[in-house]
């Protein structure tokens, strides 16, 4: 598998653990000048803007988590395309949360997944 690939099965894989905890999924790969958000999805009348890392641990031999692969570089354009995106949609008024979503596969169509809100 390529890193594409793995990347898009996560977030495919993120979208149904997100839908099976109630989340309603209003936008998807959202994109402004300064980056992407790979999830945006809506629970309790607050706004989730979630990043999805995924990794091949039969592939990494448990070098790193997941979201150490996110710098400070990385939460900025998180940032700053969340408020583009409730900009353009008229949200600002609306509480708002930066979420992360660990996909780890470990071969044989076996993954595990852990949500961490509030990460930044």
């Amino acid at each position: 598998m390529t890193t594409k690939e793995i990347g898009n099965l996560g977030e495919n894989l993120a979208v149904k653990v997100l839908l099976s905890k109630n989340f309603k999924v209003i936008n998807r790969n959202f994109k402004s000048k300064r980056g992407e958000i790979d999830i945006i999805c809506l629970k309790n009348n607050v706004i989730s803007f979630v990043e999805v890392k995924s990794m091949c641990m039969f592939k990494n031999n448990f070098i790193s988590e997941p979201r150490e692969q996110i710098n400070n570089k990385k939460i900025f354009r998180i940032k700053c395309t969340a408020n583009y995106f409730l900009t353009i949609n008229n949200l600002h008024n609306n509480i708002y949360k930066f979420d992360l979503m660990e996909i780890k596969f470990w071969g044989n169509k076996r993954y595990s997944y852990n949500y961490i809100e509030n990460i930044f």
